[in-house]
């Protein structure tokens, strides 16, 4: 007998995780865009991953990772339903 384990994309444990930019965190989360940056300054949403080029300067984009979105969702659902986002 052969059992199948099929796991929630959310909780999945992956090996290499995807950079996402903001367009792609929106989409996700739906939120505005002036909602998560609100978040952000109010450090309830995960921190960005700063991108360096060849001369270790930083690129202007804001990328996250996506294990770090997918847990701060999955923590939503462990929160108070009446807490503001």
């Amino acid at each position: 007998m052969t059992t199948e384990t099929i796991q929630s994309p959310v909780t999945t444990n992956t090996t290499t995780d995807k950079l996402i930019d903001m367009s792609e965190v929106i989409g996700i989360v739906r939120l505005s865009r002036t909602q998560l940056y609100d978040l952000i300054k109010a450090n309830q949403f995960p921190d960005s991953v700063s991108i360096l080029n060849g001369q270790a300067k930083r690129i202007r984009c804001a990328y996250w990772r996506m294990s770090d979105v997918q847990n701060w969702i999955s923590n939503l659902s462990n929160a108070p339903r009446s807490a503001e986002i």
